[in-house]
């Protein structure tokens, strides 16, 4: 991803989830907030991000507040956090972070990369205990990297000479960091569900699947995705299963995973229904341009450089009770919130920042996602503040 700079600075963060409880696949659908601003926020620069079921916010002093999926077993009870944004350290010279399920990834100014992570530790003696953030360590061989991507159990770095590197958490891989030794001249990288894509300067569009079908693939060849030309960008989505690519036109194409349309709509003959993929990438019709796509499982953001927002996939309000369909195969425009600069998604809530520097919150809110602290869903978005 580009990390640009307008009045703002962001980077996406996805992060640990505890499973502590299994959550409806519920987010918010198309919403109308009160247009307020934060006048403490104007010229604030922060990065922020989401998770499955947490969000990190990062100011450019290093400061880094987190909020969503944290709890405390005591007397055997798990008692969930009350998940207000909470300062949790402080890190100088950092200007991207990005994380999975297991660690978070740290990229510096010097160009060295660290790693952290939310942890569940739990006395075996006395069964008590709960969320704990570990001290970032330097991940050793990487340096003047300029981004990171982490994917599901898989993790990505872009050097400044274009060269791409990789590692994969045990069982599947020894967890130390290789370069990919058949491509150079990269300018983008996104890791997601068991597969890598790089972006190379020349615009072609290059994947790596660790899997071939049930089994693990052997070797780290990648190959080029037909159909892809003058591509800049790459959508971002640790759970997603699915890619998008953003062209110099500002267009978007997207392949992978077409379970709920969260591509579009099916083009290619399915002999297992249960799992419809598209092959080929196909453009993305109604929407123009874009600056930036985020993936979740089973939904697409895109965010257009005017500032609006488009949705498609699983429809978010089809668990709350809307009689609306159950997906949508075409982007849907968000309303209510304007003048957008930057979007993240977890798996079922979402964020976005305004030009005005407040920050949004809605969707899922069983774990705290939403960082209100009463744990209810919400349709709208509630403004997320920082102590």
């Amino acid at each position: 991803m580009n990390y640009w700079k307008k009045s703002f600075s962001r980077t996406r963060l996805l992060g640990t989830s505890l499973l502590l409880s299994s959550l409806l696949l519920t987010a918010a659908g198309p919403v109308s907030a009160q247009d307020a601003a934060d006048p403490a926020a104007e010229g604030a620069h922060f990065f922020f991000s989401s998770a499955a079921r947490h969000n990190v916010v990062m100011d450019d002093a290093g400061s880094l507040w987190y909020w969503g999926n944290k709890a405390q077993v005591t007397g055997g009870e798990t008692i969930v956090h009350d998940n207000k944004p909470e300062r949790i350290m402080s890190l100088a010279g950092a200007k991207q972070v990005a994380a999975s399920v297991k660690r978070n990834l740290i990229l510096k100014e010097d160009g060295t990369v660290w790693t952290w992570s939310c942890d569940w530790v739990i006395d075996p003696m006395t069964g008590e205990g709960g969320s704990k953030f570990s001290v970032p360590q330097q991940i050793t061989g990487l340096s003047n990297i300029v981004k990171v991507s982490a994917g599901m159990s898989m993790y990505a770095a872009l050097d400044k000479d274009g060269r791409v590197w990789m590692w994969i958490d045990p069982p599947y891989g020894t967890g130390e960091a290789s370069p990919v030794s058949d491509l150079s001249d990269a300018v983008d990288i996104s890791a997601g569900i068991g597969s890598l894509v790089i972006v190379k300067k020349d615009g072609t569009v290059w994947q790596w699947k660790q899997f071939e079908g049930f089994n693990l693939n052997p070797d780290k060849k990648f190959t080029k995705v037909e159909g892809l030309e003058g591509i800049v960008k790459l959508s971002q989505g640790e759970e997603a299963g699915h890619f998008m690519a953003i062209d110099k036109h500002g267009d978007v194409w997207g392949w992978g995973n077409n379970v709920v349309n969260q591509i579009g709509p099916q083009t290619e003959p399915v002999s297992d229904r249960d799992k419809p993929v598209i092959r080929k990438p196909v453009k993305i019709q109604g929407l123009s341009h874009v600056t930036e796509v985020i993936t979740t499982s089973f939904s697409t953001l895109a965010l257009s450089e005017e500032g609006s927002l488009y949705f498609w996939g699983l429809n978010p309000a089809w668990a709350s009770g809307s009689k609306e369909t159950m997906k949508w195969d075409t982007p849907q425009p968000w309303a209510g919130l304007r003048d957008i600069i930057a979007v993240e998604a977890g798996e079922s809530h979402y964020l976005a920042l305004r030009k005005d520097g407040t920050l949004w919150a809605w969707g899922e809110n069983a774990l705290g996602q939403l960082g209100d602290a009463t744990f209810r869903k919400s349709l709208t978005p509630v403004q997320v503040k920082l102590p």
